[in-house]
């Protein structure tokens, strides 16, 4: 996630992650398992068919180049953008810390399909293979 700026608010540059995650009920979660808890039908039609698929699945929506929204609905707990794939679907990710308050993306949620919300502010950046 490259550094953006939208009307002098500064969003921070950061690596993003796909934590394993919990799902708390409809809407309510973040990670793989409440990705695959809310959309596993439409994903089995997009042709990943198991709870391991989620990253597969998530990785053919941030590719190199994805514009990045930032939604006009804003958290009220952290910063959140979305990563959109045009009609494919929408990644949602949360700014976050560190415990060396280092800023990184926690992957919440991977919506197919989905409409985009807010200005666009940068595009998906991949980091070098190390």
């Amino acid at each position: 996630m490259p550094e953006a700026k939208l009307s002098g608010t500064v969003i921070p540059a950061g690596p993003i992650y796909l934590p394993h995650g919990r799902h708390r009920g409809p809407h309510s979660g973040f990670g793989v398992v409440h990705i695959w808890a809310e959309h596993a039908d439409e994903m089995i039609k997009q042709g990943f068919p198991e709870i391991d698929d989620v990253p597969a699945y998530v990785a053919s929506l941030i590719y190199e180049g994805a514009p990045i929204h930032f939604p006009a609905t804003r958290s009220m707990r952290a910063t959140r953008l979305q990563v959109i794939a045009g009609i494919r679907g929408i990644v949602v990710l949360e700014e976050r810390q560190d415990g060396e308050n280092n800023t990184f993306y926690s992957i919440v949620t991977a919506i197919p399909g989905g409409r985009r919300d807010g200005p666009r502010i940068g595009k998906v950046l991949l980091a070098p293979r190390q």
